[in-house]
């Protein structure tokens, strides 16, 4: 019996390692806008959650001002190098627009997997010229780590960068469907056979721990 205990502390303490790897993330990106590079950073951090609201609402959480808007989103997936048809590497580039003839702005990047969005990065500050066409900004990132293999949707909030005001909410429930169910995952988890998380683990997790326990008890008896 107190074989049987320890067991099951062991694999609880195991799970809960897991949970807590799993909120670590590390990103590796590329920022441009006219063609050019604008900075290049990694970032390692646990993720900012921004809502636990239903994505279908996500658009609640701030008024949109009608001086700015985004005209339009592209998502590009790259490199998937165990071909299981999840990519490491997304390309997104954003048209932001405004009434004004020119305005200085910041954008902030998020992923969900389920109803929760995780911040993976913030842009520099950068100007957009009223409604043109020819200033979109292109942020390229490399995930490395803490994002298990799944379909992911994107949420862009842009933000004054003269009063940090949340100017724009876009994603793709309400705005722009490119945003949606993008099959992605980090390069840590490429070439995995087994993935155990808190969105994939649990169920099949414990019902293998339940055998194993069933197993001990018969060998116990017997």
């Amino acid at each position: 019996m107190k074989s049987i205990v320890k067991l099951i502390s062991l694999l609880s303490l195991t799970f809960a390692a897991q949970t807590i790897a799993a909120d670590a993330i590390k990103v590796e990106s590329v920022q441009k806008q006219f063609g050019e590079v604008v900075t290049e950073s990694v970032n390692a951090s646990a993720p900012k959650i921004k809502t636990s609201k239903s994505k279908l609402q996500v658009s609640d959480r701030a008024a949109r001002n009608e001086d700015f808007w985004i005209y339009d989103a592209w998502a590009t997936l790259e490199r998937d190098t165990d071909y299981d048809g999840y990519y490491h590497y997304l390309t997104l580039e954003f048209d932001a627009d405004t009434y004004y003839e020119q305005a200085d702005m910041y954008a902030v990047l998020y992923l969900a997997r389920g109803d929760v969005y995780e911040e993976y990065h913030v842009t520099d500050n950068f100007t957009i010229y009223g409604e043109s066409s020819e200033d979109s900004y292109v942020v390229e990132t490399n995930f490395l780590e803490g994002f298990p293999e799944g379909d992911y949707d994107v949420l862009i909030e842009l933000y004054d960068a003269y009063n940090d005001e949340l100017v724009v909410s876009y994603d793709g429930y309400n705005d722009d469907e490119d945003l949606l169910y993008l099959p992605l995952e980090s390069k840590d988890y490429e070439y995995r056979t087994t993935t155990v998380t808190t969105e994939h683990g649990g169920s099949l997790g414990w019902a293998c721990a339940i055998l194993v326990i069933v197993l001990i008890s018969r060998k116990q008896i017997s």
